[in-house]
């Protein structure tokens, strides 16, 4: 039987990997939990995100190009970089917007899993309203 040191205790060799174990299931639970809140996103959640009009621009703007780099989104909006952060970080946090950074670059688009009320929310929105959505124009820089 060997015996291990684990955190300063000794331990056998079952004992450890239960202990590896089950830290490893209560971080993957938490990880878990973590996603699922993200993906509800309630009435509530939604309209505060849209009563902001950058952030509304922001999101009919991705939502009408697809996945779009920050750089093109301050363009746009003819806004600094720091601002265009701000807006869409509760963006990101309720679930909207996925991230995906390629080597300096973070690229935004609309989570696809979106639940289709919220979907029909902002299609409705952009073709009520298709001032909002800015005129995109070459940034060139990704």
């Amino acid at each position: 039987m060997e015996i291990h040191i684990y955190y300063g205790a000794m331990m056998n060799e079952d004992a450890l990997l239960k202990e590896v174990m089950s830290k490893e299931v209560l971080e993957k639970e938490a990880l878990v939990k973590e996603v699922m809140e993200k993906e509800i996103i309630t009435p509530n959640t939604l309209f505060r995100c849209l009563a902001d009009n950058t952030r509304l621009q922001l999101l009919l703007l991705i939502q009408a190009k697809g996945e779009l780099c920050v750089c093109d989104l301050m363009a746009a909006l003819d806004i600094s970089q720091p601002k265009v952060s701000r807006h869409l970080q509760p963006l990101r946090e309720s679930g909207l917007l996925l991230t995906r950074k390629t080597s300096q670059w973070v690229h935004y688009r609309l989570n696809p899993e979106l639940d289709d009320w919220v979907k029909t929310v902002l299609e409705q929105t952009a073709v009520a309203n298709p001032q909002l959505i800015p005129t995109l124009p070459q940034a060139g820089c990704c």
